[in-house]
């Protein structure tokens, strides 16, 4: 059994109670012999004025460190800002893992491609813009394309476009509507799965694979995917630890599509993958994360994953 840091034997795990990856967390802090505190992080504030936080109306309860696994029951721009109160929480010298502004950077998924890009993390190609005719000349030369909302998990908003026409009307749609900028990514052909990469630390925790269903292109369990076995290669690893140290996380799930370029990188996730590791491998990545936040916590031998703060 780890060692529980001194101080309060409370450790807090922000994430939605009754979740299945909340509770896991939860029970994992039990075993190690402390305390869990399960915060929904719509329930923290924060005064802007004074940068003092606070949950329910009241002081932030004391606690020895804080794991950050789910902001809401999506992910959206409300989960953005729900980082700040968290962000506050840290400025108090609570250990906040994975920190709250690199959390940040994976939330918006244009960031984080565009930071995937500048590390040189093979991707698909991708583009952001605001012009109907550029949106179709990428459909065009794609063949295929899948528009991407800014903020999502799961899949959810995605939509598949293979008529430059219709991608035409959807930009110049938004744009009206003052929506702004869409993003465009080609559509792979893969051999209909993807692969879940979980990185706790420093260190692959293990992966997974998410099975689309037949006639189905999104893997998501929501569109009848599932979550299988697979055996990764060195090329893949080495891939998934490189994206982990672009952004600095303390729990990464990295998505990686197999084609005949490579493995390419969809996107980086600081909150997701530990469901589909166990049921797909029983690895048990919420042991793991405790188990590495706890040596953070103590601050002794398991420094902060490589990475960028800002």
């Amino acid at each position: 059994m780890t060692t529980a840091p001194s101080g309060p034997a409370k450790i807090a795990v922000v994430g939605n109670p009754g979740a299945w990856s909340t509770e896991r967390l939860a029970e994992s802090v039990r075993n190690e012999g402390l305390d869990p505190l399960i915060v929904q992080a719509g329930e923290l504030s924060v005064c802007l004025s004074t940068g003092q936080a606070s949950w329910r109306g009241r002081p932030l309860p004391d606690v020895a460190g804080v794991i950050v696994k789910k902001l809401g029951l999506s992910t959206d721009e409300q989960s953005a800002i729900r980082l700040l109160p968290l962000a506050a929480w840290a400025r108090r010298g609570v250990p906040v893992l994975s920190e709250p502004d690199r959390i940040g950077r994976v939330l918006d998924r244009c960031r984080m491609t565009l930071d995937l890009a500048q590390a040189d993390i093979p991707l698909p190609r991708t583009l952001l813009t605001e012009s109907p005719d550029e949106a179709a000349e990428f459909v065009d030369v794609c063949g295929r394309a899948v528009i991407k909302p800014r903020y999502t998990s799961k899949g959810q908003g995605m939509l598949s476009v293979d008529a430059p026409s219709d991608v035409r009307s959807l930009v110049a749609n938004s744009a009206a509507l003052g929506r702004g900028a869409v993003y465009l990514q080609e559509f792979v052909q893969s051999p209909g799965r993807d692969i879940g990469v979980v990185v706790v630390g420093n260190g692959i925790a293990g992966a997974y694979a998410r099975v689309a269903a037949p006639d189905e292109w999104k893997t998501t369990t929501a569109a009848g995917g599932r979550y299988a076995p697979v055996e990764i290669d060195s090329a893949i690893e080495s891939l998934a630890l490189r994206v982990s140290r672009v952004f600095g996380l303390d729990f990464t799930t990295v998505d990686v599509v197999e084609t005949e370029r490579g493995p390419l990188v969809y996107e980086a996730s600081a909150l997701g993958g530990f469901r589909g590791l166990f049921e797909a491998t029983g690895i048990d990545a919420a042991r793991l994360a405790v188990r590495w936040a706890l040596k953070r916590f103590q601050q002794t031998d398991a420094p902060a994953p490589a990475g960028p703060r800002a």
